[in-house]
């Protein structure tokens, strides 16, 4: 089909770009992690809001929520998910 070619062309186009616009943010990850071996999301976050500050660009991050108010929201999720599943498996 068509359109779904059109648009995986055009959703590739853009990972590309971003991944070139970014690659020293990526660089600067890829040497966190030589040092580090690990990287959390608020450091992966951090890389790449220090980037953004030097370039002048406008953010790109999805949420500057941090990692534990992330992970209660999805245990949170889990559960809500869990007492629902619940539920059904009583009217069953």
């Amino acid at each position: 089909d068509n359109f779904i070619k059109t648009q995986l062309d055009e959703r590739y186009k853009i990972v590309k770009n971003n991944i070139e616009k970014y690659r020293d943010a990526i660089e600067n990850m890829v040497s966190a992690l030589y040092k580090t071996e690990t990287l959390t999301g608020a450091d992966v976050r951090k890389i790449i809001g220090d980037f953004e500050n030097e370039q002048g660009y406008e953010t790109m991050l999805q949420s500057n929520k941090s990692e534990e108010t992330q992970r209660d929201e999805v245990k949170k999720d889990l559960n809500l998910e869990k007492t629902s599943s619940e539920k059904t498996d009583l009217n069953e």
